[in-house]
């Protein structure tokens, strides 16, 4: 089937779809669009995901109907959590702020709901969430365990400490067709100590590792968050307008939940595929394939995806 774009242009069967110029998008990048060919840097013979289209981006941008997902974060407290309970939840999201007790996320959801954003010194970088007004907020404390309730739940805590956080809660979830976002890197070092690495004979990415062992097929998992520094993602949208993009990969259903997510927040969602790409987009893993993948996006198209490669 040829491919027909607003401006007339069409490609004829098999031809990959041109960008504005009339160049070919690189294979790693289908202006936003599932990589059908499997192409992603995933391992060979994996299966592509289904076809998805590109919505278009800016903030609050829906492309669904009925109510939006519960969201709940475990290690919701930590950098990446924090900034992200304040951007869902000035985008219209119900999402609970989840600590192994309550009373720590409360201090800080009481500060964003006051309106007096909040800042956390830490090694690294702190929290940076400014002061912003937060009249119809929901946002909420809770436990770990309160994730359970979630339409989906997110793993914004070190990638060492992730599935044992998940273990605890998976009785309770298993069969209940949630959706995961996995948002940890399994870094190979860290100044603050962590960063063991994966098993060489197991799957070669956190999130494939996660699936495993949690081991419900009624989990819709996708992959997101996992090369954005924190403190460019604020209430009221990136930080740089001009650099807004997140990498997305995972099961069909789930990413365009989390690029729906992801627009609500005015950032733009880039699809790099399924599961299969998984081990190539996950921030603490370098090789020179990602460095150098990096380095032409920044230079071609201005995407800022690398942190740490």
């Amino acid at each position: 089937m040829s491919t027909v774009y607003s401006d007339g242009r069409t490609t004829p069967p098999g031809q990959r779809k041109l960008q504005a110029d009339g160049t070919a998008y690189p294979w790693w990048n289908k202006g936003g669009e599932w990589d059908l060919k499997g192409r992603g840097g995933g391992r060979s013979g994996a299966t592509p995901a289904a076809a998805a289209p590109a919505p278009p981006s800016g903030f609050g941008v829906r492309t669904s109907t009925g109510p939006l997902p519960t969201i709940a974060l475990i290690g919701g407290t930590g950098r990446m959590g924090v900034h992200l309970c304040a951007a869902w939840a000035n985008a219209g999201y119900d999402v609970t702020m989840c600590s192994r007790t309550k009373d720590k996320a409360q201090k800080i959801v009481d500060s964003l709901l006051a309106g007096n954003g909040y800042f956390e010194d830490g090694m690294q970088g702190g929290i940076q969430v400014p002061p912003c007004p937060a009249e119809g907020w929901k946002l909420k404390a809770g436990t770990n365990d309160d994730a359970a309730r979630a339409d989906v739940i997110v793993l914004a805590t070190m990638y060492e400490k992730a599935w044992g956080l998940l273990e605890e809660i998976a009785p309770k979830i298993r069969g209940k067709g949630k959706t995961i976002l996995d948002m940890t890197n399994p870094f190979l070092k860290r100044p603050d100590g962590f960063g063991g690495g994966l098993p060489k004979d197991g799957p070669q990415s956190g999130i494939e590792v996660h699936k495993q062992k949690l081991d419900d097929p009624s989990v819709k998992w996708v992959g997101a968050y996992k090369s954005v520094m924190w403190t460019l993602i604020l209430p009221t949208g990136p930080k740089n307008p001009n650099r807004p993009d997140i990498e997305v990969f995972g099961d069909a259903e789930a990413v365009e939940t989390v690029c729906e997510l992801i627009r609500m927040h005015g950032w733009k969602p880039i699809v790099r595929g399924g599961l299969e790409v998984a081990e190539n987009h996950e921030g603490g893993l370098p090789s020179v394939s990602k460095i150098m993948g990096n380095m032409y996006r920044e230079i071609t198209k201005g995407e800022k995806l690398s942190v740490g490669w």
